[in-house]
């Protein structure tokens, strides 16, 4: 027999005291809150005050299509014979393609050295951030190596749907056929994890005339992130009398389990009652729209007040729909957990706004959503538009999607690290969730673990100019009633104050098999370690 119940009652996430878990997306509001209440916001965007270099042409000879360079980096692991399912269709239209665009040396060490300056309190740069246009003003490619470029992939019978405000991104369309004779290099099917992607067979080749130029290329393969949440059927407890949701504290046999309500947070975590984020904006990432009635429900059963995002769908994504407004279990299957579809990907969206919105709520909140568009996710779409828009729409990027390093190559994390780099000189904090697989970024929770896994953190933790934030788990068992009432006090307040806590790691399951259940993270394969982590 189906169930529908609405998200919020599966969203208030549960802390038992014989193992409580603070997982993925949860964990990360503790984190970036705080780092990021300090500041004072937005500072009027001012010119450093070390003039950039002009720009300088990295297009210096004739481009001569028969004189080829190998971009290496852009193959992938899943993309090989034994998933191979034949070649695209030639008139396939394939849509949000990038060229990701050098700076020249010159341009590029003075970003690197605003970039520390805006850190530096004794800097007459400190905290002065820049907008997207004038990023690309100041430090990106020339506008004529941006027309030695576009013009190349005009004559290969692509569209070139414009640059970025950055100037360190050219975005083009065409069909399959097109972009395979223009990169020198077919498209073909493979079947991936029950799903049909597309790839590039080799590395793509560009004339050696641009090789100065253009680093990377992005949309050549599918990318597809899955939410850091993870929501299963809550374990059964007596019910609020006069209704059907289940207590928030409940005892049985001697062991009482408690949800984490809002209230249960502030006391946690001791937070002040002045840092309400008023003057913050946060940007949250998205695949799906929310429902109106979980916020009402949460706010009614929580005392929160957290008022409904700003919806933003980007111009280069496509609106989601209508969001679900029930989810189903029946049996062992449960449509909220699935986030291959919608309903996996609006529980992680409802979770992150409610979180955010009760933690801060003095915050405005926006929700930046699309759906998936081709070969382009709309995380990544999401991405891009937060931190390319002008004005950018938020000063704290959150973002609780994951896809690892292996499954992506090198050219993806170097992308991330380009638009991160980015986002820090327009003083946007990001903040990602690390996953829930250890250092197997590319296994999902609570599988079992396999002979093909690999050590690999996801690709959008492996820019040093990301606060990556995992998993923690609370050290209540010995004697929780040290740390939690056996009732609840107003707002549904069982929490007594801070309850100790370490890394989130549960390597057994219940029934001591082993699984992959544990905060993620690790060291890039791609991206070097920056300085201040050395």
């Amino acid at each position: 027999m189906k169930n529908p119940r609405p998200f919020a009652a599966s969203l208030l996430s549960r802390r038992s005291a014989s193992a409580a878990a603070t997982r993925g997306s949860n964990a990360r509001w503790v984190c970036s809150l705080i780092l990021s209440f300090g500041a004072a916001g937005f500072a009027s965007a001012q010119l450093p005050s070390i003039p950039a270099p002009a720009a300088r042409n990295l297009v210096t000879t004739q481009v001569n299509a028969s004189q080829r360079f190998v971009l290496s980096g852009h193959r992938v692991a899943w993309a090989g014979t034994q998933n191979d399912q034949g070649a695209v269709p030639g008139d396939l239209e394939l849509h949000n393609l990038s060229l990701g665009l050098n700076r020249s040396p010159e341009r590029e060490q003075a970003f690197q050295q605003l970039l520390k300056d805006q850190q530096d309190p004794a800097s007459s740069d400190y905290h002065r951030w820049l907008t997207p246009v004038e990023v690309g003003e100041q430090f990106g490619a020339s506008q004529h190596d941006i027309d030695a470029v576009s013009s190349w992939l005009a004559a290969q019978g692509l569209h070139v749907d414009g640059a970025a405000n950055s100037r360190t991104r050219l975005m083009f369309s065409g069909t399959s056929a097109a972009i395979a004779r223009a990169f020198v290099t077919p498209l073909h099917y493979y079947a991936v994890a029950g799903e049909k992607r597309i790839a590039n067979v080799d590395d793509p080749q560009i004339p050696a005339a641009l090789t100065k130029v253009v680093q990377t290329i992005a949309g050549l393969r599918t990318v597809r992130y899955r939410p850091a949440h993870h929501m299963s059927q809550p374990q059964q407890s007596p019910a609020v009398e006069g209704s059907s949701r289940p207590a928030a504290t409940y005892c049985s046999g001697g062991t009482c389990s408690h949800y984490v309500f809002p209230a249960d947070f502030a006391t946690i975590y001791d937070l002040p009652a002045t840092y309400t984020g008023s003057g913050q904006s946060i940007a949250i990432v998205s695949k799906t729209r929310i429902y109106d009635a979980d916020m009402t429900n949460f706010n009614t059963r929580s005392g929160a007040n957290v008022p409904s995002p700003t919806v933003i769908v980007p111009p280069s994504g496509t609106d989601p729909g209508a969001p679900a407004t029930t989810c189903t279990t029946t049996g062992t299957t449960n449509t909220c957990d699935k986030p291959s579809d919608a309903v996996g990907n609006q529980g992680e969206a409802t979770l992150d706004v409610q979180r955010a919105g009760s933690v801060a709520p003095g915050a405005t909140i926006k929700l930046i959503a699309s759906a998936d568009v081709g070969n382009n996710d709309g995380i990544v779409i999401g991405i891009e538009y937060a931190i390319d828009t002008k004005p950018v729409p938020a000063n704290i990027l959150s973002i609780s999607y994951a896809s690892c390093e292996s499954d992506n190559g090198p050219s993806a994390s170097i992308l991330f690290d380009q638009l991160f780099q980015q986002a820090a000189v327009e003083g946007i904090s990001v903040f990602v969730a690390s996953g829930d697989g250890g250092v197997a970024g590319c296994e999902p929770l609570d599988s079992t673990p396999s002979t093909t896994q690999v050590v690999s953190t996801s690709t959008l933790c492996a820019s040093g100019y990301v606060t990556c934030v995992g998993g923690t788990e609370f050290a209540d068992r010995a004697n929780p009633s040290a740390y939690w009432a056996t009732s609840n006090g107003a707002n549904s307040l069982s929490a007594l104050g801070y309850i100790p806590e370490g890394a989130w790691n549960d390597p057994l399951d219940s029934s001591g098999k082993t699984q992959f259940s544990s905060s993620g993270g690790g060291v890039s394969a791609y991206i070097a370690t920056p300085s201040w982590q050395v």
